[in-house]
């Protein structure tokens, strides 16, 4: 993950109810672009590239 998604989920972590417009000033992002990187994290995985993965399992999931 870039240092944009952390900075996504920094303000996620401090006001989960924040708007993707307001997340937008804090990501230097466009609206579109900052629903695209939230969603990407609540399905519950984002890319970096070939070497890295990052997978948040849903709740209640096995294994």
């Amino acid at each position: 993950m870039d240092s944009t998604v952390w900075k996504i989920l920094r303000e996620l972590q401090y006001d989960a109810r924040i708007s993707f417009n307001a997340l937008r000033q804090h990501a230097d992002l466009s609206t579109p672009d900052v629903a695209e990187r939230v969603r990407k994290v609540e399905r519950g995985w984002y890319s970096d590239g070939p070497k890295s993965l990052v997978f948040w399992p849903s709740q209640g999931s096995q294994g």
